[in-house]
Order: structure tokens, then sequence, then C-alpha cells
């Protein structure tokens, strides 16, 4: 049937006008997914799309650099998991998937491991067993570990002279501490005292134990479930190990401001910011809202004044990284070297302002209309719906996060964003790092 090109389509607002955890309207029902409490009691997350043709199989285990007890051990952990195993070596496990056309991806985070496979679904029986047995039982052959060992040194190489990447890194060094698994400096030494041991001790005690997740998306049958819970659902698992993190999250490690001087630098990497609550917390929420208007968007305070007013930057943007144990709030711009005193007076009086000065009712709908749009392109796909099932999943957190979410959009005020300004963007409380002139 053809669509009647002479009638205008039917307009529906961004957001329903009653949205509650009983009774969600689509698309947000969808992110009320289904589960599979698996033997070992594993719990199996299905995030299904029947249109599409492809399965994507995530794995996360808490095994991330928050568990680390060197530098370096969860990254090259995760990095060596398709170099061999038990029966596989790496040449045979890459002929498999690529073959296949399967891809393979694994990285730590600072609170998980990530290990995912994306294949079309008629393949994924040729491809699991051999992703199965990488994740279960890897060797860590010392060749590849030499080599991939040396490629992340020369990799770190380049990237300490890009002033965007030292900010970054050494922003969370300055709010949580060298000797914090979130903001350890990773020094060139580094590469050469780890040892493929270290790797294969991470593994065991952190990989396959009590916080194993796994998330199932797409075209999936039957078949697939079962190939799941008999093998990674039926697994014996080791007991959940204690968190190695504590964090008392509004206390930053150093404060003031740390310069990192680069004298010939045209463009200075400015980070400003400090540690703040995490997804658990009640207040976060709005405090999200607040920071999108403060500079979340092309449209926020932050960038209206720093670049289209002042031209001090080709674009600044503020948001909040959330972590298990202690979030960071953060602003982040390249600024123009002649004009880094000016442009940090620039984002503090904005912190100030936002603080003082309540929105208008016009300002805060703006932002509020930017980030309703911005949560529907969000869970447009089975794979993004099912990645933001997983972000409430890594915080204890379900559906009812977003319910929660969608419903301050349309009930927030301005009297909400000022109190969130007031008692968690105090400009005292910031860590100012500058990677230039």
């Amino acid at each position: 049937m053809k669509p009647n090109r002479t009638i205008t389509p039917e307009i529906h607002p961004l957001l329903p006008e009653h949205i509650s955890a009983d009774n969600l309207p689509l698309p947000y029902s969808r992110l009320k997914p289904s589960t599979l409490v698996m033997p070992n009691g594993t719990i199996l997350t299905l995030v299904e799309d029947f249109q599409s043709e492809l399965v994507r199989l995530e794995v996360i285990t808490v095994a991330g650099i928050g568990h680390q007890t060197e530098p370096l051990q969860a990254q090259m952990c995760a990095q060596l998991l398709k170099e061999g195993a038990r029966n596989l070596r790496g040449e045979e496990i890459s002929e498999t998937f690529d073959y296949h056309g399967a891809y393979i991806s694994s990285g730590a985070l600072p609170d998980y491991t990530m290990i995912n496979m994306v294949v079309l679904s008629n393949h994924f029986s040729k491809v699991f067993p051999a992703f199965f047995t990488m994740i279960t039982e890897p060797e860590f052959p010392q060749k590849s570990f030499n080599r991939i060992l040396e490629e992340r040194r020369q990799e770190f190489i380049i990237n300490r002279e890009k002033h965007p990447w030292e900010a970054r890194r050494q922003m969370m060094n300055k709010l949580f501490g060298n000797d914090h698994p979130y903001g350890g400096l990773i020094v060139e030494d580094d590469f050469s005292k780890l040892k493929v041991d270290a790797l294969k001790k991470f593994h065991t005690l952190h990989y396959l134990n009590q916080g194993l997740r796994v998330v199932l998306t797409g075209n999936y049958d039957s078949h697939i479930i079962n190939s799941i819970v008999t093998t990674l659902g039926s697994m014996n698992l080791i007991r959940y190990p204690a968190p190695s993190i504590t964090e008392k999250y509004l206390t930053n490690n150093f404060s003031g401001t740390f310069h990192l001087h680069h004298p010939e630098s045209i463009q200075t990497a400015l980070r400003y910011g400090c540690k703040t609550i995490t997804m658990n917390h009640p207040d976060f929420i709005p405090l999200q809202i607040a920071v999108n208007l403060l500079g979340g968007y092309f449209g926020s305070r932050l960038n209206q004044n720093l670049r289209e007013d002042k031209g001090y930057t080709y674009g600044i943007g503020a948001g909040i990284i959330p972590m298990k144990n202690s979030s960071v709030f953060t602003i982040g711009a390249e600024i123009d070297s002649s004009k880094t005193d000016e442009a940090i007076a620039a984002v503090e009086n904005e912190l100030v302002r936002l603080a003082n000065n309540p929105p208008d009712d016009e300002e805060l709908q703006q932002t509020l209309t930017y980030l309703a749009g911005s949560f529907l392109r969000s869970i447009d796909g089975a794979f993004a719906l099912a990645d933001r099932i997983k972000t409430a999943s890594d915080f204890n957190l379900d559906y009812r996060f977003y319910v929660d979410y969608l419903n301050a959009l349309k009930t927030i005020t301005p009297e909400t964003i000022t109190l969130m300004a007031k008692k968690y963007l105090d400009p005292k409380q910031m860590v100012v790092v500058i990677v230039g002139k």
C-alpha cells in the first residue's frame, strides 16, 4: 500500500502524557527486556530484533581496570583473549571468525571487561565454540604478548603527545590519585614490567565469577539460547570478588590547577571538573539535566558563550562520566592558547550564573526537547536499546531508571536546575588541568 502524500502525517509528542513503570508505551516498553536466570545463576538478558539478520552476544565480567593489581593488566588480558586458547591457536581463532564474517571486540573499562561478538544468526553455531573457549581457557602466548605489548607501548608514546588525550588522563589522575585504579598514570616503564603470568592470574581471579552477565541481542532462536545456557550458563563460577575500590565521591585527591607546559602549542587542552554522584543517587537525573543545559549540546550556555560569543574554541562540552564507585563531572575544550585564562574565567562565570540565575522557560524547554529527542535516538535499534539496558544494569538499576528520567524531562523546574548547580557544581571544588602553552 502506497502512502498518500497529500495527507500530512500525524505528529506525535516526543514524550507521551503518561509514563509509568507498569504501563510503558512503545517504544519505551522495549526498555523492559526479557531475562533468563541460567543454571549457575548468571542472568541472560534478551533483546529481540527478528527483522535483523544479525545477533550480538556480549559477555560482561567483573574484571575492570579497578580490579587490577598492576598497570596494564586488565587491558592486556582483554586484548590477548583471541590470541590463543585451549586446542586453538590464535590464527585458527581469527580464521574461524573471519571466514564466517564475525566481528569480535574486547576491552577493559574502569569497572568491567566486555567481550562482544556480532555475527549472522545462521553462523552463530559455527563461531560460538571458539568464542566460548577464548573467554574461558585463554593461553596468553608469549609471542603474541610481546607483539601486542610493543604495539601498545608505541601507541602510548604517540598519544601522550596529543594534548586532549594527555589532559583527560591527567584529570583522572588529579581527581583520584596515582594509587587509585581509576587515576593511576601509566608510564613507559610499565610496559617492560608487565609479565604474562600477571594476565593469567588476573583472568583466574576475575573473569569467571558470580558477577558475570550475558546480553543477547538480535535475531536469535531457541538453539542459540540453548548454546549459551549449556555453556556460559552452566559452568562453575568462583565467588564474586570483593570490590577493590571504595570511594567517597565528593572528595578530590587534588585541588587547584595543574599545568603541563608545551610552549609551542597553538591550542591548549582544557579539562575542568570534579568527582560527583553515581547513577544510583536520587539527584543524578536532575544533575544530568542541569549539566546538559550548561554544556551538553550546541545550544548550551558554555557553547554559546565560549564559541559563539567569544570565539575562544571551536567547541566546548560538559558531561558526567558515570562509574560504579564515583562519577566524574567534566568540562572539556581545546582553547586558543592566548585565551586560556579568559576561557577558564568564562567557564567559572557560567557555573556561578547557573547556580544563581534559573533558566527561563524557553531555555529549559529547549534543553528538555533536545534530551527527549536524544533519548529516542539512543534506543533506535536493538543494539542501541541493549546498550541502554546494559548501562542501567551496570549500576544495579533497570528500566525504572529510564521511567524516572523521562518523567523528569516533563516535570523538572528551573529552581531544581539551580539547586543542582549549587550542590554539585561549585567552582571552588573544581580541578583545572591545562595541557599546552
